[in-house]
């Protein structure tokens, strides 16, 4: 085949270069583009890693560190909150001593004043579980003895208790079962056993000074 170029001569180009320019542009920048490459590998490995390495210590460390004063304001908190419970405690009990004080000596005054033939033994005070917002509840539970001959003065104590002004802090009284018992050396010779057991609910403190 027989080819005719018709360009002035100033726009031939000599064949084969055209290629050898395109080939050395390509090597140029292939070289350009694995030095840089090459470059921010270096910059990466030895510059930019080790200090973002030493930033993740730092908040590590940092980190460590409110972990220890999260555990010592835990632990803070909860000391504060046991003397808290304990001074409320101690608050509960003195608030609730003169009542309890006030109700025995009531009691006992229904024993000696309108049955001198009964005693208690082992009287003992213990807490009711309550619910949400529920005043104290106690449960007041004693040995009783009544000596007399007849069964009746046994239960008029028990009804006496029901009628007295001493019952009315309490809403529940149990109904005893009497055990009859004979007393040897003693003028009465017949008496009765039976257990007390009465729940009250602690009602709002008098004010100081009634």
């Amino acid at each position: 085949m027989i080819t005719i170029n018709l360009l002035p001569e100033e726009l031939r180009k000599v064949s084969g270069q055209g290629t050898a320019s395109t080939q050395m542009f390509v090597v140029g920048g292939s070289a350009i583009f694995a030095l840089s490459s090459f470059l921010f590998f270096l910059f990466t490995h030895f510059h930019l890693l080790p200090s973002e390495q030493n930033k993740l210590t730092e908040m590590q460390a940092e980190r460590e560190a409110l972990r220890k004063y999260e555990k010592e304001h835990s632990d803070l908190g909860e000391t504060i909150q046991f003397f808290k419970n304990h001074q409320q405690a101690v608050d509960r009990s003195r608030d609730m001593c003169v009542p309890f004080s006030r109700k025995i000596h009531e009691l006992s005054s229904v024993v000696v004043a309108q049955n001198p033939n009964v005693w208690l033994s082992g009287l003992s005070i213990s807490s009711i579980a309550t619910g949400p917002g529920e005043k104290p509840k106690f449960a007041w539970r004693s040995g009783a003895t009544c000596a007399a001959e007849r069964l009746e003065t046994a239960t008029a104590f028990h009804k006496s208790l029901v009628n007295a002004d001493f019952f009315r802090d309490f809403f529940w009284i149990n109904v005893p079962k009497y055990t009859k018992q004979t007393l040897t050396g003693y003028e009465q010779s017949i008496a009765w056993n039976f257990d007390l057991e009465m729940h009250m609910q602690m009602q709002d403190a008098a004010p100081q000074g009634q």
